[in-house]
């Protein structure tokens, strides 16, 4: 004898799956919203990050070197120096995160080294690659 679902069940199952769906977008909606440039590259702030790797990754910001940090792309770091490449953040606000989340002195070399490589005030960013000569 075949199974017939009675139509108090049939409904029932219907607002679930509708309920699903609504949990799948707002999800959807709120992820995607999250951070909508974290995943387009940015050439200025790459091509800093690529200085701050060439002159600075030697030096340690409290006890770990700078190469290591990018390297490992550690959050903290990413965030913060993107804030700061960026203005969002001040040079002191930057510098006072830095001395507070790695434990390294405000005048340390690691600290003083990244802000050398951030470009002058005003000027345009460099470009991570060279221009294309036409």
């Amino acid at each position: 004898m075949p199974y017939f679902a009675s139509p108090a069940g049939c409904v029932a199952r219907a607002r679930q799956r509708r309920g699903l769906t609504a949990i799948g977008i707002v999800l959807s909606v709120a992820v995607a919203g999250c951070a909508p440039d974290a995943i387009r590259p940015e050439r200025p702030y790459d091509a800093f990050l690529d200085r701050v790797q060439k002159h600075c990754g030697n030096l340690r910001l409290g006890p770990a070197f700078i190469d290591t940090l990018l390297r490992d792309q550690d959050p903290y770091l990413l965030d913060l120096t993107s804030r700061f490449f960026n203005g969002k953040v001040s040079r002191q606000n930057f510098v006072d995160a830095l001395e507070s989340f790695y434990n390294a002195p405000a005048d340390s070399p690691g600290i003083g080294c990244i802000l050398r490589q951030m470009p002058a005030p005003g000027s345009p960013p460099p470009l991570s690659v060279p221009p294309a000569v036409r």
